[in-house]
């Protein structure tokens, strides 16, 4: 029947968000929510028009006559199946329209708390695609955690009010050379908190950096400085070790270079 293949075509559809949501959140809860609130809409848009009920409420408790369903045929095929009412057109959209900002909110809700499929796809560099782009050649297939990486990181876990600087703890440090891109270190030195590069610098064994910010006249005249930057910057990999909350203490280990920013279900 028709109404048989438009509910397989929706649980399908169905099935292939909850396999997205699943591989972008990580979270049993969002999947079974997702799942939950798939069969009510399936159901909303479908059950009424459904030959079972589309018929007097009287007759709900016995089966569908085959006079019943050839009546309910001839009525109505094709796209003339759902039948089209202005007030329900109205309710439906309504209704559908809040329960799917809803449901987005809370799929969506500290999404970007789960950093690690974002860093394995990236190698941890967790930099915008503008960045990425003025970047030229210094966003090489080169992959670490680097500083540049560690000051865009902060704890997101439930409660904590104090999640930036992350706290480095430092096993093995690799030192991987990088192409220097004078213009994407003048476009990214405003963007950097200045004392937490310089704490994560030496933390991890170069002491280059000045504990306060230079001018930006200085990123216009001293190559030398741009240099010391550069490599401070993009060129220190943290291989080994671990990412610390500054509030709670909780470790983000890092393992091959890729911080893993998972956070569990009850610090959501």
């Amino acid at each position: 029947m028709a109404n048989d293949g438009a509910l397989r075509s929706a649980i399908v559809w169905l099935s292939v968000i909850m396999v997205l949501v699943g591989v972008f959140t990580f979270s049993l809860k969002k999947i079974m929510v997702t799942y939950a609130f798939g069969m009510l809409g399936i159901s909303g848009i479908l059950l009424p028009d459904w030959d079972f009920f589309d018929r007097e409420f009287s007759r709900w408790p016995y089966p569908v006559t085959a006079d019943e369903r050839a009546a309910l045929q001839a009525r109505r095929s094709g796209f003339k199946r759902y039948r089209i009412y202005p007030m329900r057109v109205i309710i439906y959209t309504t209704i559908y329209s809040i329960g799917l900002y809803k449901w987005w909110i809370f799929v969506s809700s500290h999404h970007h708390h789960h950093h690690y499929l974002f860093n394995r796809v990236f190698g941890g560099a967790l930099i915008c695609p503008r960045i990425r782009k003025q970047s030229g050649k210094t966003e090489e297939k080169e992959k670490g955690m680097r500083l540049l990486t560690h000051n865009m990181l902060s704890s997101n876990i439930k409660g904590v009010t104090n999640g930036f600087p992350l706290k480095i703890q430092v096993e093995k440090v690799l030192e991987k050379q990088v192409e220097i891109n004078h213009d994407f270190l003048r476009n990214i030195f405003p963007k950097i908190d200045w004392k937490a590069f310089s704490d994560a610098s030496r933390i991890m064994g170069y002491d280059e950096m000045p504990e306060e910010p230079p001018e930006p006249s200085v990123l216009e005249s001293n190559v030398e400085f741009l240099g010391k930057f550069h490599h401070a910057l993009l060129e220190l990999h943290l291989e080994e070790g671990a990412l610390l909350c500054p509030e709670t203490g909780r470790k983000f280990p890092v393992n091959k270079g890729i911080p893993n920013m998972l956070l569990l279900e009850d610090e959501v």
